[in-house]
């Protein structure tokens, strides 16, 4: 049936009209609702119908027996990073990225480990635009990624029965009708951040079951002898994504127990040793070289008890012998390795964890007894310095007046062509100041000078006796030339003036006689 619009327009007036109207007579409780006047009985209706969800997993409580034990064992506090943890597998399903997950889980350890973002974007743009990041650059990279999605191990409408391996651990479950079957692996491995270097046997591969009905995911997961699930009446995803969290945190669990070299699976309730990593474990503190021996020794004694070790020696005296011969007895030991061995297999958490903590405490109070002596010294050490710097400051000036006067009386010597003495004058100026530069360009002057001086003396003397011999054998042109020579180096020289007056006169005298043999007592008559 057509409707034109007006008869539209009244019909949507007239049903607002009436709605309004219902509201208007609604009850009060409504209306209160709307101006904010709550009754009591209706905040607690209200508060009844909210609740808030603390996200627990089965692994809460195994990361922090993890950070005592990292602590227990006296190891440092270390800072870790982790690279993005991608989706390796073809399934759109699963998470791009587990790097939250594994950041939360690494969070939850405590002060053992310090966790630093990978966020190299941020880096680099605030440095980009000014900022200065005092940056603590990690000792080790966890890196990884989703590995495996093995879908519908067994299909639906069918019973059966499937293996399930987690951390090395066989087991087998069997599966209703009506269900089906699927399976999450993730691999994780640490890396040396300088180098860029894989840890060997320091890593992670385990996986997790899943079931799927008509009900929604559950987690079917078998490690370590020990069996966890998660049902979900919510939505079916979230059963996937906690089965993700759960193969996530166990995996962080054994990759930082490796990494750490601690029996991580002792902070799992249930769980059973870790076989391989026994035998690393051992195989180490067998290869180790005799010194790297003895301070693990040193350290397992330190934390296990035993009284008077001193960890700064690189050898073992005799108290700690006797220690090192009690412990070989009380496991049944015969050399260091299985002792080592012992030792680090059997470290009561609760007792070690008061001795590193009293030894921390004993270290940070020595080190503030230390700050403060340093600080005592420190003002000693200044005040010191104060007055060593005014003697110098001084000293510095007597010798800058003794100094200037030096050179003053050098720089009139030089004036005065006195030489000898101005050289005199500069060398003693550079005892006093042996770096300055003008005596020394001045004492480099005059010696040059003294050189040349030498030089030129020692030509004037040869050019001499050569004209003398020249003109004795009546060779005057040659004479003439070695006298002039001889002038050069002595321009003033009387001597050298008169000789060459002379032989210039002889050949004078050729010249304007024609006669080819001059008779120097023919000249002389004339």
């Amino acid at each position: 049936m057509s409707m034109n619009k007006p008869c539209r327009g009244k019909l949507l007036l007239l049903i607002t009209c009436s709605v309004s109207l219902i509201f208007l007579t609604s009850s009060c409780a409504v209306w209160n609702w709307f101006m904010g006047g709550i009754s009591d009985e209706e905040v607690n209706e209200l508060d009844a119908g909210l609740s808030i969800e603390q996200r627990k997993t089965p692994f809460d409580d195994a990361f922090r027996e993890l950070g005592i034990m990292i602590q227990a064992y006296g190891l440092p506090s270390s800072p870790i990073q982790c690279k993005n943890i991608g989706n390796e597998t073809a399934e759109k399903g699963l998470p791009s990225n587990m790097y939250i997950m594994i950041s939360t889980c690494i969070n939850k350890i405590g002060k053992g480990i310090t966790f630093i973002p990978y966020d190299v974007q941020y880096v680099v743009s605030e440095q980009y635009t000014g900022g200065k990041i005092d940056r603590i650059f990690p000792v080790a990279v966890i890196a990884g990624g989703l590995t495996g999605y093995d879908k519908e191990l067994i299909e639906k409408e069918r019973k059966g029965e499937i293996d399930a391996a987690w951390a090395g651990a066989q087991a087998s479950a069997k599966y209703n009708a009506g269900e089906s079957v699927s399976r999450v692996s993730l691999d994780l491995n640490m890396l040396d951040y300088k180098t860029q270097a894989y840890y060997p046997q320091v890593q992670a591969a385990n996986a997790i079951n899943l079931r799927k009905d008509k009900l929604g995911w559950a987690v079917s997961a078998y490690y370590m002898g020990c069996g966890g699930e998660f049902e979900s009446n919510v939505k079916t995803q979230q059963g996937l994504h906690m089965a993700l969290r759960m193969v996530v945190e166990f995996s962080v669990l054994e990759l930082l127990g490796k990494y750490f070299r601690v029996p991580y699976w002792k902070c799992i309730k249930g769980a059973n040793p870790d076989v391989n990593m026994i035998k690393n474990v051992k195989d180490y503190y067998y290869d180790l070289p005799e010194k790297q021996q003895i301070v693990e020794l040193k350290r397992f004694l330190f934390i296990h008890g035993y009284k008077n070790i001193d960890r700064n020696s690189p050898t073992l005296n005799e108290l700690e012998i006797d220690a090192f011969n009690k412990a070989k007895r009380q496991y049944g030991c015969t050399g260091m390795g299985d002792t080592l061995f012992k030792l680090w297999e059997n470290v009561k958490v609760s007792s070690a964890i008061k001795i590193v903590s009293q030894d921390r405490k004993k270290k940070m109070a020595e080190e503030e007894n230390l700050a403060v002596e340093r600080q005592k010294q420190a003002k000693i050490d200044a005040a010191q310095e104060a007055v060593r710097s005014a003697r110098e400051a001084e000293e510095i000036k007597v010798l800058q007046a003794k100094y200037d006067g030096i050179i003053a009386a050098a720089d009139k010597y030089v004036q005065e062509d006195k030489y000898e003495k101005a050289l005199e004058q500069y060398n003693s100026a550079l005892q006093i100041a042996p770096n300055a530069q003008y005596p020394a360009d001045q004492a480099a002057k005059i010696k040059a000078y003294f050189e040349q001086r030498k030089a030129a003396e020692e030509i004037y003397k040869n050019a001499l006796a050569a004209g003398d011999a020249l003109f004795k054998t009546k060779n005057y042109d040659k004479a003439r030339a070695e006298y002039e020579n001889a002038l050069a180096a002595r321009p003033n020289d009387s001597l050298a003036k008169g000789k060459l007056e002379e032989v210039n006169k002889l050949l004078s005298y050729k010249k304007a006689t024609g006669v080819g043999k001059i008779n120097e007592k023919d000249f002389n008559d004339e």
